[in-house]
């Protein structure tokens, strides 16, 4: 029976050594993931209309790399994961925000023709 042990012990650490390399790899592609949507919302100009969110994006991500640092698997992702959630939390606040400036600059403009053809209707 004893000399069963090592063979079998064998065989489980073989079992379960994709188990906990997926984890690895999953943590990893989730880091990555939440690292390229704060570098999206940073270049979208979050630093500017989303500090807030994208701080905590950030600081997320900075828990996520430390917990796959340490080999938590499991907390990175879940950090990254958050990441990720205020990332794009941030980049859509900004998109908006810009959407809003585009559509105030277009009504602007459509008030501007109406006076300018009221104006033209009145001389007329």
């Amino acid at each position: 029976m004893k000399t069963l042990m090592p063979g079998v012990t064998l065989i489980l650490l073989l079992a379960f050594a994709p188990a906990a390399l997926a984890d690895k790899a999953s943590a990893t592609n989730e880091v990555a993931e939440a690292r390229a949507m704060v570098r999206s919302a940073e270049r979208s100009g979050a630093d500017s209309t989303a500090t807030v969110e994208l701080k905590m994006a950030r600081d997320l991500l900075n828990s996520a790399q430390s917990n796959l640092d340490d080999r938590d698997w499991q907390d990175a992702e879940y950090a990254a994961r958050k990441s990720q959630r205020d990332a794009e939390v941030a980049d859509s606040k900004t998109e908006a925000l810009k959407a809003e400036h585009s559509l105030a600059e277009l009504q602007s403009v459509v008030d501007t023709l109406k006076s300018e053809l009221k104006r033209q209707g009145e001389t007329q």
